[in-house]
């Protein structure tokens, strides 16, 4: 019987001093499961997206002899699928947003297109109701010159209408009309348009203005 007991005792004691170099692990987890390890980090200003890793459930040091329970292990399954939709869903989420800030441009740009062609139209009628009412007052005018002072009325009229057509025939007649004298205009009198362009006709003017200088009696443009 002491045999046996000091037989048991030198195993304990072989078993205590072997318990580091086994090949099992019977010393408990330094570090045990929890519950808040499965929250995700959170992305500061200063930490990049690129770089930011994601614990995932998965990777949490599990005890091997306190295994999880099972709303345990659905948490963890949750956690997981989580992540990865949030890895997976990155760049839709980028892709959405751009989507909506083009939107937000096209957006705006209409907006401000469709506010300049209200301010446009807002001038227009502007223009047109003012234009309108000097019509109006001129309108008023004569009538009321006509009927007060009709011969006044008749003569500003009639300058009027002769000032408009010799500004006229200032402009479409290329300002011949303003000398009658065909000589100041180049030799080309004001009723002609076809100005010379070959030697001839230059030299036939240029005598024609010779004699007419010798023979100042005669008056070859009358």
């Amino acid at each position: 019987m002491k045999c046996l007991t000091g037989l048991f005792g030198v195993s304990a004691l072989e078993l205590c001093l072997l318990r580091p170099t086994l090949p099992f692990r019977l010393q408990p987890a330094t570090r045990r499961f929890s519950p808040h390890s499965l929250r995700p980090r959170p992305i500061t200003s200063t930490t990049s997206r690129r770089h930011t890793s994601i614990l995932h459930a998965s990777q949490v040091p599990l005890d091997n002899n306190n295994p999880p329970s099972a709303e345990t292990a659905a948490a963890m399954a949750d956690e997981d699928e989580r992540a990865f939709l949030l890895l997976s869903n990155r760049k839709s989420l980028r892709q959405a947003e751009e989507e909506h800030r083009l939107r937000y441009e096209q957006r705006r740009r209409l907006a401000q297109q469709q506010q300049l062609r209200d301010e446009n139209l807002s001038l227009t009628d502007s223009l047109i109701e003012k234009t309108h009412l000097s019509f109006k007052n001129v309108e008023t005018m004569s009538e009321n010159l006509f009927a007060n002072r009709p011969l006044v009325a008749l003569a500003i009229f009639v300058i009027l209408g002769l000032t408009v057509a010799y500004l006229s025939g200032l402009v479409f007649l290329d300002g011949y009309i303003s000398s009658l004298n065909p000589a100041q205009n180049g030799g080309v009198p004001y009723w002609n348009e076809n100005v010379p362009t070959d030697e001839d006709s230059i030299l036939l003017i240029n005598s024609l203005h010779e004699i007419k200088d010798k023979l100042p009696s005669l008056r070859f443009w009358d």
